[in-house]
């Protein structure tokens, strides 16, 4: 539903090509930020640009994360980066659909890796804020994040995951 024109990638129209109708309303803002950059490129190859660069910050954030001076760990991480950028199927993943649920991926990934290594709470927050930004669903896994930091004793960037998902 990013096509301002109503045509999706194959030329249909319908449930997902019917101009500027939509059969139920997210809270997406990405989405729209991503129409904008259609409607003002007018490229389709724009938006899988932006899609990819989105995987990459993911791809970028756990290389930072799971960084350590640890040659032999330096070492698995970099070629698990190199596994998951190289890959045919993850740029068709990326590629095969204009759905926001693809979006939510890298924001589980980088979640997940805030939350394992025991980033600092701002941190957390902000991905936590980035992922809400992407799909409405993602409420669910702040709950999850917010019950895991309660069970290992961080309590207060739990309680501020639940705020930001009951807000939502």
């Amino acid at each position: 539903a990013l096509n301002p024109r109503g045509i999706n990638l194959l030329g249909f129209q319908g449930m997902d090509g019917y101009p500027n109708v939509y059969f139920d309303i997210h809270i997406s803002p990405i989405k729209y930020a991503l129409s904008l950059l259609y409607a003002l490129s007018g490229s389709l190859y724009v938006v899988f640009g932006m899609y990819e660069a989105i995987f990459l910050l993911s791809i970028a954030y756990l290389i930072f994360a799971y960084w350590t001076f640890d040659r032999r760990e330096q070492a698995f991480v970099l070629i698990g980066a190199g596994v998951l950028v190289l890959i045919p199927s993850a740029s068709e993943f990326l590629t095969f659909d204009y759905r926001m649920f693809i979006l939510v991926s890298p924001f589980l990934v980088m979640l997940v890796a805030a939350l394992d290594r025991q980033r600092p709470e701002l941190e957390v927050v902000l991905i936590a804020i980035l992922g809400l930004l992407i799909r409405e669903e993602t409420v669910i896994f702040l709950f999850l994040a917010a019950l895991y930091l309660h069970l290992d004793c961080r309590r207060r960037v739990s309680r501020i995951l639940f705020g930001l998902a009951v807000a939502h």
